[in-house]
């Protein structure tokens, strides 16, 4: 008889690793195919040589397996066998058995009869002894015994005279066996994973042995008696931490492979450079830094592995190892190869993963053997053309560099077989790719490509073709020639259509076009007759093709996510189909040809409307898995009850009420859920289903059980919860197997005393019923874990509760009803003693109440420590200590304890209930001197060292991905619960700091940031690290377990809400303010490779790596599913903040898009083209002459800079790298001829004269040049003498001291033709030239920008070097240098520039109105030519671009302490100490009432005497402050006399709009005054004047902005909300969004607007804080923006409104109104503009008239949209042709000392 086809197919050969060698075998493998016997085909496979059959649980093997008379290999792990099959004793021919992982496996004595057997694998079976059969296998060579826990090998075993290979790794072993020395002909021995394992000195006497494997066996060094083993050749030391090699080592003068990785070895020992016969040597993941350029002795070696070690740079010795073959440098810092690895031209495997390379030697060209190149994860932007040299590279991969273009001589790598590009910005691909014929793996995922070259279309050989992720919106039709494709993944990409030639492709065995925008599948799909898998999850197919029936072979489709609405009755022409998902699609009815699937073994048919099936769905008699949740099934055919191999079905949620008779024959079903249905009785056959092990019927109307229940003997999880049953049938109670019982929400009163009789459980609820009492057997249950008893009728508890030995996680649930009727006495208020039960112990009660005042001082104020023999220093500093470190002595502590209180039993205790850790503190020598200190989280106050920012940076690393793990916590969130968090994580980490809710540490070698965040009502705890992509699976390992701490103690509170998360990893790299929370879950074999973001509209992908967890977690995360159920039934949170420090530390917070934007508007503007290597505002005077910068049309460039610097009209070279780049150009690349200086000086004078600038005395000629100006500009501006020599001095010392520049990169990468040595040599000698680097070397020395204008003949002559230093400049003037090209350097002049210092508490505009106008106080100061600096008391990343967009200089706090946060008063009191640096040449001051009024004028009058003080007013206190009510509204007066102090005899005070301006002009009739008084017109944004708006969208959008909270009534929010109230009656599809809320105001906010819309139509959407960018995006889909404020000084959110183009009303009683009816009366505005103003009465009695009349109006605009968009589109043109703002800007501007001439006002 002929042997089945498909088993034949799948046979094939098979490299088994047998012995340490690789062994090629026919193989047949059958695993995991839940056989229990084997098929009769399989017999007639004569011709095979091996057999897996692992995990076929209870397999039986049949006798006629004899018949595989070639069979030499027969493997069964982990098949449950408990001995060996009687038919493999008759397998004489049989040379390899493997019998692994059957635990406790006898070996019959028949055994003896496999005379051939030659190797025997027992490894993980649990034998503590070697069976007695083993010592007949005379043959015997190789015995594997590893994992088996202390087994004994007895002494007879000395008679495997053959035995040359023994494996006794991880079992426990503390010495070596006596009976392996004997085995004398012993040539490889694994004693790997013994921990401490000795080794006596009779292992020498194996003078055979030539491996020796003794990986992680703790060793200190290596035993003397491996020493004696001179014949040894492989010898294996890793994973030994810290092992020391003696020089004894090198005596083993055989030794050829060594394995040294992972022992912590931060240098090479010497020993190892003198095994000079070794051919095989690895150091991987080891800390070393360098190599020994000895490493060049080792001339033998073929196999290097260095990766993951700390390698910086190669010796150039390296060249030297001529016959390696393999080397591995993947994961290491390596930033550059030397070009002697050019000399290296055996090298077949060479693996550069994960460097730092930024280019490629061309050297590399030379590898002429070169077989397999890695260059993966490198900031690579190019190749060399010498790639195209590596004519034998068979694999090359590139992805996830930063390519842009491919070379064309990638297209000689004609013997290329794989290609990966993948993640690289490649836009477009060579057509010389077209040449590599042979290549066979092609993957283009995750790239730019919007199309293909038609020569890609002609390659062949192609099997695999990867082009997922990429905007590409076609194929062309010349896919179809891609003949021998079996693998092609299009998912994620644009395509609307396929093109009929994709029928062609006839080999394709697997086709993903998932998430794709497909509409239809052509007809000629059913040609791919091959296609086994075929996914289009996430279309858009509305219907299928009929010949999609065609695919015979196909086993897996995918569906799911289609608006599919029937399926064609072809699909049952699809007979080998397993696995069919049509999940969530629009499925009314499923056609009978369904049926004819009788191969389908999973059936997913969840959340469609169907309301019937087909009979004939009961011929699918192979299906096991089928899901019908969540449909509308009312009844299901008879047929179904049919499907007998059955073992999953899930019906929940389907108005299903009765179940037939017929569900009896399910007789396999394993997993049956029924909830959520409408069941008041199940069948009694439904009890015959024997195999049950889980049963859900929550949330059904039964009222009873039948006493059938009892037959389900196998049931594991049963789950009557929320049901209507007043009893349980006895027959529940011998259910011995049950291990999860769920009664909750029953009415039961009683439970009998049988319940005893379930030993097994461990989960028990009972909460939520109505029981009186309980029987005593319940506290006997001893695998009981979890009780939970809340909400019950329970009077009393028996004394038998002390039997009771629940888990602590199923503790708490009894303590907290024990609590409730008085049993016992528990704290459960104060977190310390929460989990310590009482029974009235006042004395020790008291002891922990005084030692946790949470007070320090009144700690310390106790008779103990007082009356003890400190002194008060000591005292403060053991204060301090506890109030800022959270540490306090043991011995002190013991002070503060009564004297008659034992203080081990208290630490003790603490320590037992998570409240502190102990830390010891070792003295140097004497161990009597080390301290014990322990830390209590509860004390500390401190905030997060500034220190830690540069360990854990603001921004992701572009080479790291941050994995970050986030617990929800809804409402209610135990006290102390993060203390406590970050007690039980202290024994998995270390080198930890701690701050108030807050931690850093290690935990191996990665960094971990841990925090809390109250957010409203919940609290957001994190937890991250932060590694490569290629280390995800590690960093799971670093931050889960410390997850799985936190869910531990959340056990204890079965009542809190929580659910678990994954935070995208894209969005914190971006800086996302909101990243996307994904479910924390497994990861599953249908998850891709890539997530896709929804947080950014699925635009950007995640690594599934960072999103899903790994399944190795899967067994140790089982208690953590209960969070998954709670997510499933609370909201997704929006953000995990971790206060508004951590946060940047956390997720990096800068936004992308904010970035973005700010980029395009640089480029857009109108700057000159000079400025190109830096920002022009820092030219000070030069802005002033902007308009003469630009130059004629027809002048003549005879050079051009780097293309890089091209790219707009003001891009600017943000980092050093850069800047030395263009600097080197302007000084050195542009080549000129010797007579040409005359040139230079006539171009370079007349740049200097267009610049308003001026020649300073004559520069020396004698090779010092730049010096000489150096020196001359700090005298200009400095007033400071320095000679030339000085200054060259102290660059080069500079340099000596700081080799590297800000971006880490070494300064001796800008040298050409020098070593870094020489060239401080060279440039410390008198006369020798300056160049770029030391330029810099002094701007960063001197903390000064340097301008450079140069000769140069090009539009960008102008470059400005920035210091890279943190230092605040000296002087705020830049240095103004000369250069004629390539010849000297002048000293230049230029008019005094006024220097403006700006006093605010930020440079941004995240807080609205101050932050705003400071912002363009700002951009003006800085576009008339001033040179400004502001204040700020912290820096955000968005806030630094801000302000190096406008050119403004922003100064940071000084930090004195690590616990110190920022506050005003270091502005307005301690500016000496926090801002000691501030400019000297200031020569205005400007503060904002009432924020920093009080700062400038203090500066003024203490360091600036002799600036001018300008005071901006923004607010009327008399009027605002009524509407807060209460004691604000007291003070208003006092508020106002204050401000008049401060702008007392000030040069000029500024009033923000007219509504102000009359206010204090009148309030300036007094003494105190300043000495002018004007107004001031804020000008409209420009990033509002640039918004195209349109009216369209159904929905009507109403926005309002402002803070809420206690000034609803200020800002008219209450009006806002009544007149909505209104709108919606009438206009319904309306939409109310108010931005501005804060994260702690949400709650309070919502109430308030909720309260006042009084409406069941609408609810309020409320947004957080934003920038000026959120609320222009914002503006963008909005329909009308109000202002009702009842009094508001002026109003930039209704200007920037006018200014966006969109609709809008304000109130009459705001400062913009009356600016609007100004401009009206002066005729600049059509009078039709006082349609945007709405009465509004400043009284709350008359709110309701308000409010209608406010209704009245916003009804009126949403109705008639497009004519009032057309009205404020003109609104718009009118308010900017009316320039109502450049008066009061250019009274400003003279004001602080700028001529305005011809700014851009």
């Amino acid at each position: 008889m002929a042997a089945s086809p498909r088993l034949r197919k799948i046979m094939k050969p098979v490299e088994w690793y047998i012995m340490g060698k690789r062994i090629p075998f026919l193989t047949l493998d059958l695993s995991e195919q839940q056989l229990s016997q084997l098929p009769d085909e399989l017999f007639e496979l004569n011709e095979l040589e091996a057999l897996r059959l692992d995990k076929n649980k209870d397999i039986r093997l049949s006798e006629k397996l004899i018949r595989l008379t070639n069979l030499k290999v027969l493997s069964l792990v982990e098949c449950n066998l408990d001995t060996v099959p009687a038919v493999v004793m008759e397998l004489q021919q049989l040379e390899t058995l493997v019998l692994g992982n059957n635990k406790n496996i006898t070996l019959p004595d028949e055994m003896c009869n496999l005379v051939n057997l030659t190797y025997l694998d027992l490894d993980s079976c649990d034998l503590t002894s070697v069976p007695a059969v083993v010592m007949k296998l005379s043959r015997l060579k190789g015995l594997r015994l590893s994992k088996n826990k202390n087994i004994k090998l007895p002494e007879d075993m000395s008679s495997l005279a053959n035995l040359t290979y023994l494996k006794l790794a991880y079992c426990d072993l503390d010495t070596l066996p006596p009976v392996v020395p004997k085995l004398l002909n012993l040539q490889e021995l694994d004693l790997s994973d013994n921990k401490q394992i000795s080794l006596p000195e009779e292992l020498c006497r194996l003078g055979n042995m030539k491996v020796l494997r003794l990986s992680f066996c703790n060793l200190d060094t290596v035993p003397p008696a491996v020493l004696k083993l001179t014949q040894l050749e492989e010898l294996d030391l890793s994973r030994n931490s810290g092992i020391h090699l003696p020089d004894e080592l090198a005596g083993l003068t055989n030794i050829r492979g060594l394995n040294l990785d992972n022992t912590d070895m931060v240098t090479v020992p010497p020993v190892v450079l003198r095994l000079t016969k070794l051919e095989w040597l690895d150091l991987s993941f080891n800390p070393l830094q360098t190599l020994p350029a000895e490493v060049g002795q080792l001339t033998n070696v073929k196999h290097l592995n260095l990766s993951y070690c700390q390698l910086h740079t190669l010796p150039t010795e390296v060249g030297r190892l001529t016959q390696l073959e393999w080397l591995n440098l993947s994961s290491t810092p390596l930033r550059a190869l030397p070009a002697e690895v050019g000399q290296l031209t055996n090298v077949k495997h060479l693996n550069l993963y994960e460097c730092q390379l930024r280019t490629l030697p061309r050297e590399l060209g030379r590898l002429a053997q070169l077989q397999w190149l890695g260059l993966s994860s490198n900031p690579l932007q190019t190749l060399p053309v010498e790639v195209g040299q590596l004519t034998n590279v068979k694999r090359l991969d590139l992805y996830n560099c930063q390519l842009r273009t491919l070379p064309p001589e990638v297209g000689r790598l004609t013997q290329l077989e794989w290609l990966g590009l993948s993640s690289n910005p490649l836009q477009t691909i060579p057509a010389e790719v077209g040449q590599l014929t042979n290549i066979k793996h092609l993957d283009l995922s995750n790239c730019e490509l919007y199309t293909l070259p038609p020569e890609v279309w002609r390659l062949t050989q192609l099997e695999w073709l990867h082009m997922s992720f990429n905007p590409v919106q076609t194929l062309p039709a010349e896919v179809g020639q891609l003949t021998n494709v079996k693998h092609l993944d299009l998912s994620y990409c644009q395509l609307h259509t396929l093109p009929t030639e994709v029928g062609r492709l006839t080999q394709l065995e697997w086709l993903n076009l998932s998430s794709t925008p497909l509409r239809a599948l052509p007809a000629e799909v059913g040609q791919l007759t091959n296609v086994k898998h075929l996914n289009l999850y996430e279309c858009q197919l509305r219907t299928l093709p009929r010949e999609l029936g065609r695919l015979a072979q196909l086993q897996w489709l995918g569906l799911s996510s289609n608006p599919l609405q029937t399926l064609p009755v072809e699909v049952g022409q699809l007979t080998n189909v397993k696995r069919l998902d049509l999940n969530d699609c629009q499925l009314h009815k499923l056609p009978s040809e369904v049926g004819r699937l009788t191969q389908l073994e999973w059936l997913d048919l969840r959340s469609n409307p169907l309301q019937t099936l087909p009979a004939e769905v009961g011929q699918l008699t192979n299906v096991k898995h089928l899901d019908l949740s969540n449909c509308e099934l009312y009844t299901l055919p008879p047929e179904v009850w049919r499907l007998t191999q059955l073992e999953w079905l899930d019906m929940s949620f389907n108005p299903v009420q009765t179940l037939p008779a017929e569900v009896g024959q399910l007789t396999n079903v394993k997993h049956l859920d029924l909830s959520n249905c409408e069941l008041h009785k199940l069948p009694p056959e439904v009890w015959r289903l024997t195999q049950l092990e889980w049963l859900d019927l929550r949330s059904n109307p039964l009222q009873t059980l039948p006493a059938e229940v009892g037959q389900l003997i196998n049931v594991k999880h049963l789950d009557l919860s929320n049901c209507k049953l007043h009893t349980l049938p006895p027959e529940v109670w011998i259910l011995t197997q049950l291990e999860w019982l769920n009664l909750r929400s029953n009415p039961l009163q009683t439970i009998p005393a049988e319940v005893g009789q379930l030993t097994n459980v461990k989960h028990l609820d009972l909460s939520h019923c109505q029981l009186r009492t309980l029987p005593p057997v319940v506290w006997g249950m001893s695998q009981l874990e979890w009780l939970d008893l809340r909400d019950n009728q329970l009077q009393m508890l028996p004394a038998e509760v002390g039997q009771l030995r629940l888990s602590a996680n199923g503790l708490e649930p009894v303590l907290s009803y024990l609590q409730q009727v008085g049993t016992i006495l528990r704290y459960t208020d104060i977190p310390e003693l929460k989990d310590i039960v009482f029974h009235d112990p006042p004395a020790l009660i008291e002891i922990f109440k005084d030692l946790f005042h949470h007070s320090t001082a009144e700690l310390f104020a106790t008779p103990g420590i007082q009356n003890a023999y400190y002194t008060g220093e000591q005292l403060n500093n053991f204060e301090l200590d506890l109030y800022k470190r959270g540490l306090i002595q043991k011995e002190v502590m013991t002070c503060l304890l009564p004297p008659n209180i034992n203080p081990e039993i208290v630490t003790a205790l603490m320590q037992r209930f998570g409240l502190c850790f102990e830390i010891q503190v070792e003295g140097e020598t004497d161990p009597s001197k080390h301290t014990c200190w322990y830390r209590i989280p509860w004390y500390l106050q401190n905030q997060m060292p500034g220190e830690l920012k540069s360990v854990w940076s603001e921004d992701v690393p572009e080479t790291q991905e941050q994995l970050q793990l986030m617990c929800d916590i809804r409402g209610f969130c135990p006290r102390g619960l993060f203390q406590r968090f970050s007690v039980g994580i202290h024994p998995l980490v270390k080198d930890r700091t701690d701050w108030k809710d807050g931690a850093m540490a290690y935990r191996q070698d990665y960094p971990v940031l841990v925090c809390s965040k109250p957010v409203a009502d919940d609290t957001y705890i994190t937890m991250a690290t932060r590694g490569r992509l290629a280390q995800a699976d590690e960093m799971w390992g670093v931050v889960h377990p410390l997850l799985e701490v936190l869910v531990q103690l959340l056990q204890e509170w079965p009542g809190v809400l929580y659910s678990l998360h994954v935070t995208c990893a894209h969005c914190i790299k971006a800086g996302l303010d909101n990243p996307h929370q994904y479910d924390l879950r497994d990861r599953t074999a249908d998850d891709g490779r890539d997530v896709r973001c929804p947080g950014v509209d699925f635009a950007a992908s995640t690594s599934a790596d960072l999103v899903y967890r790994p399944s190795r977690f899967s067994a140790s995360s089982q208690h953590l599913k209960r969070s998954h159920d709670q997510a499933a039934s609370g909201n997704r949170p929006k953000r995990s903040k971790c206060g508004k420090d951590e946060v940047a530390e956390m997720s990096g917070a800068n936004s992308h898009q904010r970035r973005k934007r700010s980029q395009e508007q640089n480029t857009s503007g109108n700057r000159p083209k000079r400025f190109n290597g830096g920002n022009d505002k820092d030219a000070g005077a030069l802005g002033a002459s902007s308009k003469r910068l630009k130059r004629p049309q027809n002048q003549k460039v005879s050079a051009n800079p780097p293309k890089k610097f091209k790219r707009g009209k003001d891009e600017v070279a943000r980092t050093s790298g850069d800047e030395f780049v263009l600097l080197k150009w302007l000084l050195t690349e542009v080549r000129v001829k010797d007579d040409a200086f005359e040139d230079n000086y006539s171009r370079l004078a007349s740049h200097v004269s267009e610049l308003g600038l001026a020649f300073r005395a004559e520069v020396p000629g004698d090779g010092n040049c730049m010096f000489h100006a150096v020196s001359d500009q700090v005298l200009r501006t400095e007033g400071r003498q320095i000679s030339h020599l000085q200054l060259r001095e102290q660059a080069v010392d500079h340099l000596r001291r700081n080799p590297r520049n800000a971006r880490g990169d070494h300064l001796s990468d800008f040298i050409s033709n020098q070593s870094w040595d020489e060239y401080l040599e060279t440039m410390s000698r008198d006369g020798t030239w300056g160049d770029h680097v030391v330029l810099q070397a002094m701007a960063d020395m001197l903390a000064r920008d340097v301008i450079i204008v140069s000769s140069v003949e090009a539009d960008n002559y102008v470059t400005t070097l920035h210091p890279q230093s943190q230092v605040p400049p000296r002087a705020a003037r830049p240095l103004l240098l000369g250069h004629y090209a390539e010849n000297h350097y002048a000293s230049l002049d230029g008019p005094d520039v006024p220097i403006v210092l700006l006093l605010n508490d930020e440079y941004g505009t995240s807080k609205g109105g101050i932050s705003t106008i400071n912002c363009q106080v700002g951009q003006t100061l800085t576009a008339a030519g001033a040179v400004v600096y502001c204040t700020a008391l912290r820096v955000p990343k968005q806030d630094q671009e801000a302000a190096d967009r406008d050119g403004v200089k922003l100064i940071q706090p000084v930090q004195l302490d690590e616990e110190s946060v920022p506050t005003l008063d270091w502005l307005t009191k301690y500016h000496s100490v926090h801002y000691p640096n501030l400019p000297q040449d200031v020569t205005c001051i400007i503060g904002h009432a009432d924020i920093t009024d009080t700062a400038a004028r203090n500066i003024w009058e203490q360091r600036y005497p002799q600036a001018d003080l300008i005071m901006f007013t923004h607010v009327i206190p008399e009027d605002t402050e009524y509407y807060k009510g209460g004691r604000k509204a007291m003070k208003a007066w006092e508020k106002e006399k204050d401000m008049l102090d401060k702008a007392d005899n000030a040069k000029a005070a500024f009033s923000v709009g007219k509504r102000i301006y009359d206010h204090f002009d009148t309030m300036y009739k007094g003494e105190k005054k300043p000495q002018n008084h004007y107004i001031f017109l804020p000008k409209p944004s420009e990033l509002f004047l640039a918004v195209n708006v349109r009216p369209g969208g159904e929905q009507k959008v109403v926005l309002t902005a402002g803070r809420v909270r206690n000034v609803e009534k200020l800002k008219g929010h209450d009006l806002a909300a009544q007149a909505m109230g209104e709108v919606v009656k009438e206009v319904k599809n309306t939409r109310l969004r108010v931005r501005g809320i804060s994260e702690e105001d949400w709650q309070t906010s919502l109430k308030i607007l909720k309260d006042n819309l009084n409406s069941p139509d609408l609810n309020p959407t409320l947004l957080p804080y934003g920038t000026q960018e959120d609320i222009r995006d914002d503006m963008m889909t909005a329909h009308l923006v109000l202002m009702p404020s009842r009094s508001e000084p002026f109003g930039l959110v209704g200007l920037e409104a006018i200014a966006a183009g969109i609709p809008v009303l304000i109130s009459d009683k705001t400062g913009l109104a009356g600016m609007i009816n100004d401009l009206i009366d002066q005729g600049k505005l059509h009078p039709d503009r006082r349609h945007v103003i709405v009465e509004t009465s400043v009284n709350d009695s008359n709110s309701a008239e308000d409010a209608k009349r406010w209704a009245g109006r916003i009804v009126d605009i949403l109705n008639h949209s497009d004519s009032e968009f057309e009205k404020a589109a003109r609104f718009k043109r009118e308010l900017v042709e009316s320039r109502y703002w450049e008066e009061s800007h250019r009274t400003f501007l003279q004001a602080c000392g700028v001529t305005a001439g011809d700014a851009n006002l």
